[in-house]
């Protein structure tokens, strides 16, 4: 009996490694047949640009037309230009003006700044196309506003006082239908004095009334400047252009 046990033995151990082998090779090709290959999926997304219309908007602004007040350029009303002379009147300006009285500057057509001594300036206020009730403060005559008044066709010409070299002077300039002179006396009626200003800062004049004294006289003003709605057509580059 003992010459047939290792044969036996051996034959089991081959048999045994063989089926180790054998199932070693099926679990293998299982696992090749259950391995799942997974491709990853790319998306490419493409936004195409929106499309925006353009609207161009044109604006058309008429310019009124029609007769204009002379000194102004402003188109005048359904009566038309203002018929009566021009009224000039004389106000201050200096450095302490917050402390004055200054009234109806804002209605003047035309307003022009005269040295009279050293630094010191004052206003040449011309009325025409608005005849403020209250305009002020009145100050003195000069020489100079001969000049800015023989330019507007025998204006009415309101002044608080002046020396007599000055009075003289806008006297002759009266007489030479340069201007119809008002009265410069603080007494008349169409100058007043107004509260809340001390002389000589408070003395305002009417305008109106400065018209209903001299009757009708004088002329009224002819354009002393060119006025246009159109800034090319007198010379000057438009807005925003070299």
């Amino acid at each position: 009996m003992h010459k047939f046990v290792r044969p036996i033995l051996l034959f089991c151990v081959l048999a045994l490694v063989a089926a180790a082998c054998g199932g070693g090779e099926e679990e293998i090709e299982a696992a090749q047949e259950s391995t799942t290959t997974t491709t990853a999926s790319t998306t490419t997304t493409t936004t195409e640009p929106a499309v925006v219309e353009e609207t161009t908007t044109t604006t058309t602004t008429e310019v009124p037309s029609g007769p204009t007040q002379p000194l102004t350029g402003v188109v005048a009303g359904a009566d038309g230009p203002a018929e009566h002379a021009a009224v000039v009147v004389k106000i201050s300006n200096n450095d302490s003006i917050a402390r004055r009285a200054l009234l109806g500057l804002d209605q003047a057509d035309i307003i022009f700044e005269e040295r009279i001594e050293s630094d010191a300036t004052r206003f040449a206020a011309v009325f025409h196309s608005s005849l403020p009730t209250e305009i002020g403060s009145v100050r003195s005559g000069r020489v100079s506003d001969i000049q800015i008044v023989s330019n507007l066709n025998r204006p009415i010409f309101a002044f608080s006082g002046a020396n007599d070299g000055t009075t003289a002077r806008i006297r002759s300039a009266e007489n030479d239908d340069l201007l119809i002179r008002a009265s410069n006396d603080q007494a008349d009626p169409q100058f007043r004095r107004i509260s809340g200003f001390s002389a000589p800062d408070d003395l305002v004049v009417d305008a109106a009334a400065l018209l209903d004294k001299a009757e009708g006289g004088g002329e009224p003003p002819v354009a002393i400047f060119d006025y246009s709605n159109n800034v090319a057509e007198l010379g000057r580059p438009s807005p925003g252009t070299q």
